[in-house]
């Protein structure tokens, strides 16, 4: 039987530090038959210089297009148009696959038919260091979504991890322009509320932690947020409950560089008010941290060795 067509859209902007080892995630998998398509986003970098190189380096159904600053979504959208795949990989520029990425969720998704989504677990590292790491798995995609917009647990991190049906995009719609740090679980929401999703367990992808990532943007941040209210608020939860929880994550978020000291004059205040969001907030970021550095102290060996072939030279 063939393997069906992979087609692996990668949004590109001023990624010049990350993409190449991106890019050797791509090639070291032990699926074959995928297209990649960079979508460079008006790169201001060297980036695109640094794909072109790479492309012509290295064998692969490779395709480079190049498009004014747009946004990541308009990006990814454009990627997709031009995709002539069964199944469409995200993934975005400074992050990484393990090897064996593509196989297991092309595996899944050809024996599971009712199935048009499939997350894996991931690992959140920064460069050159164990510390901090976390893995982050799901048992239930519903409800991670739920927790996702709620701001109570980590995001599903669709850019990235997620490969899905391409004839899923003809029925719920392509990335929303609108969106910028949301975009991902925009469609993971309205994913949810009209189709079968699933999670593998194993840790596949290592999620980077750099400088000027989109999630880092607090205004950003808050209008995605009120966007996302608006749109889906009512039909995931009560749209009351679902502001207070992002509202007393926000509170949290901004004093985060401040110290424990300043986290803990945050969660006093929530609870000398009686806001129960706020309260509970403060023990799920404080559980879900906790839990999940448990877990990716366990995985630290593996994603050393996966940035190594990573950076390796590929011949």
């Amino acid at each position: 039987m063939n393997e069906p067509l992979v087609s692996i859209v990668i949004p590109l902007f001023n990624k010049s530090n990350w993409v190449i080892p991106t890019l050797r995630s791509v090639l070291n998998q032990e699926y074959s038959n995928w297209e990649c398509i960079v979508i460079d986003d008006g790169s201001t970098d060297n980036s695109l210089d640094l794909v072109t190189s790479f492309v012509k380096s290295n064998k692969g159904n490779w395709k480079i297009v190049e498009q004014e600053n747009s946004g990541q979504a308009v990006a990814r959208n454009l990627g997709i148009s031009l995709s002539q795949g069964k199944y469409i990989a995200m993934l975005d520029a400074d992050d990484i696959w393990f090897r064996g990425k593509l196989q297991k969720q092309v595996s899944f998704l050809e024996k599971n038919h009712a199935v048009d989504l499939v997350y894996c677990s991931y690992v959140i590292f920064e460069e050159g260091s164990g510390k901090g790491l976390r893995v982050v798995g799901f048992m239930n995609s519903k409800k991670m979504v739920r927790k996702w917009l709620q701001m109570l647990g980590f995001g599903g991190l669709i850019e990235s991890v997620s490969m899905i049906r391409a004839t899923l995009f003809d029925d719920i719609g392509l990335f929303d322009p609108q969106l910028s740090t949301s975009s991902g679980l925009d469609i993971a929401i309205r994913s949810s509320l009209s189709i079968k999703t699933a999670v593998l367990r194993e840790v596949l992808v290592g999620y980077r932690i750099s400088n000027n990532q989109w999630h880092k943007n607090f205004d950003e941040l808050i209008r995605n947020s009120m966007y996302l209210n608006e749109k889906f608020g009512d039909l995931i939860d009560s749209k009351v409950r679902v502001q207070k929880y992002q509202e007393a994550y926000l509170s949290y978020n901004s004093k985060r560089r401040s110290g424990l000291v300043s986290l803990l004059l945050v969660f006093w205040g929530h609870l000398r008010v009686g806001n129960v969001q706020g309260v509970k907030m403060f023990f799920a970021l404080a559980s879900r941290n906790f839990l999940s550095q448990i877990v990716g102290a366990v995985a630290f060996r593996r994603l050393i060795k996966e940035i190594a072939n990573s950076q390796a030279t590929v011949d």
